[in-house]
This record gives structure tokens, C-alpha cells and sequence, in this order.
């Protein structure tokens, strides 16, 4: 999929130009500050995050870190960044066991994934939801993503 006739008006934009000129005083600055992205419809707000990660990487070469509300919407946009051919994955969330029987590796396999993605630097974009993430403590892995 050609994505520059798709995404290239929405950069032209001045509100876009304003919104990634002030994110890039804060990503030479080292500030890993958050982002929200909040009040568009579903497939302007998919488009704007696309455009913002791609410029990201561009400029830093880190990958971006989005965290969504819920699954639904965190599945949703991962489905449009791959159909963008965007290099992105789902931090799946954790299985929590109740009983006494063997958890599911697979899982397991799918974060360790996402991590070893992160600290390779082969991924664009991480995404996943607030109680996922928490699961994202360790101080290496939050150092090598931009919070979007």
C-alpha cells in the first residue's frame, strides 16, 4: 500500500507542522513526555497516530509506545498499522490463573516478542493497553520508546 498519498495531506497540515515541531524541541531535549491524542473519529485518530509514529521513528529512531484505552481499539489500530506495513506489535496482556494448572507459554512468547523487538530497535510502534503496560517497568525497555 502507497502510503504518502494517503498520509502526505494530513502532514501538509499547519496543525500537524505546529503538533510535531513542539514534539521534536521535546524529543531533542530527551523528555519522554506523553502524548494525547484524544476527540477524533476512529480513522483520523488511526491516521494521525500513523503519521506522528512514522515521523517519530524518522527524527529519533526509537520505537514509539502507544498505549490505547482498550483491546478493542489497541487490536484495531495494530490492524491498520499492519496493513500499512508499519513495523509494529500488540504487548499482549497478562493471563492471570486462578486455579492450580499450567498457564499457556504462548503468551509469555508474544511479550517476550515485543521486548526483544524494543531493545533490537526492529519495531516502529509498541501498542498496547494501561493494564498491559504495567507489566513494562523495567527501566531499560521504557528508555529505548517514545510515549505517544
Amino acid at each position: 500500500m502507497n502510503t504518502n498519498a494517503l498520509f502526505e495531506p494530513i502532514r501538509a497540515t499547519s496543525q500537524y507542522k505546529e503538533l510535531f515541531s513542539k514534539l521534536e524541541v521535546l524529543l531533542s531535549n530527551g523528555t519522554h513526555l506523553p502524548l494525547l491524542v484524544n476527540g477524533l473519529c476512529d480513522g483520523s485518530e488511526c491516521a494521525l497516530i500513523y503519521s506522528l509514529v512514522k515521523d517519530i521513528r524518522a527524527k529519533s529512531n526509537q520505537t514509539v509506545l502507544i498505549i490505547i484505552p482498550e483491546e478493542r481499539k489497541a487490536n484495531r489500530l495494530n490492524d491498520f498499522f499492519k496493513k500499512c506495513q508499519l513495523r509494529c506489535e500488540l504487548y499482549p496482556m497478562r493471563d492471570f490463573n486462578f486455579y492450580d494448572m499450567t498457564a499457556s507459554r504462548e503468551l509469555e512468547q508474544q511479550r517476550l516478542q515485543v521486548l526483544n523487538g524494543v531493545a533490537l530497535g526492529t519495531l516502529d510502534a509498541v501498542i498496547a493497553t494501561y493494564f498491559n503496560i504495567q507489566c513494562l517497568r523495567a527501566s531499560f525497555y521504557l528508555a529505548h520508546l517514545v510515549f505517544l
